[in-house]
């Protein structure tokens, strides 16, 4: 038998298993790593935060002729190990607000589902009592800020009206808790950094 845990995977309150572990146990078991190895002053790779590292080819290196004719070692970007997310950030959504969401889809139903759209979710999180160390999201209202639809996605132009957006939803005591978009694709979405 194999042991859910050793997998990442964590337990409801029901006992049944779920995929990923909560995001507050994930940083519990992340700092139970390094507890006994260094003094609470010292960092370590399990309680430092993540540095931000580019994987990009090196264009103007000195030693050699121009990429792609050329290339040394310290042209290659560091190796990369792809792994899956041992955490949920988030266990349930739910859209207080239908109408904007009726609105959002319908608005891109009439453009026979070929121009994409996007907005940005505002909200509020509280605790889920499904899930052990469950959390919950409420989203209350949608921001459609200034794009172009395209068939393949959408292509997000300077929004001047971000910053106000974002002084009336903390106003209300909200916050930009995601976005949401269209797509054509139903089985598969191919996510960007864009």
């Amino acid at each position: 038998m194999i042991n859910k845990k050793v997998l990442g995977d964590d337990v409801d309150k029901d006992g049944q298993f779920v995929k990923h572990q909560s995001f507050e146990n994930h940083l519990i078991e992340m700092k139970k790593r390094c507890k006994d190895k260094h003094l609470p002053s010292q960092k370590c790779q399990n309680c430092a935060v993540v540095q931000t590292l580019s994987y990009k080819v090196k264009l103007n290196c000195p030693d050699h002729k121009p990429y792609p004719l050329g290339m040394c070692n310290k042209c290659l970007p560091p190796t990369v190990i792809l792994g899956r997310q041992p955490f949920r950030h988030v266990d349930y959504v739910s859209f207080m607000n239908y109408k904007d969401i009726a609105s959002f889809v319908g608005s891109w139903q009439q453009t026979g589902m070929y121009e994409q759209r996007m907005a940005w979710l505002y909200g509020y999180y509280s605790e889920d009592p499904n899930f052990k160390d469950g959390v919950r999201v409420n989203v209350e209202a949608l921001y459609e800020p200034p794009q172009i639809g395209e068939m393949a996605g959408v292509q997000p132009l300077d929004d001047p009206k971000r910053t106000l957006a974002d002084m009336v939803s903390e106003a209300l005591s909200l916050e930009r808790v995601g976005i949401i978009f269209t797509t054509l694709n139903k089985e598969k979405c191919f996510m960007t950094s864009e």
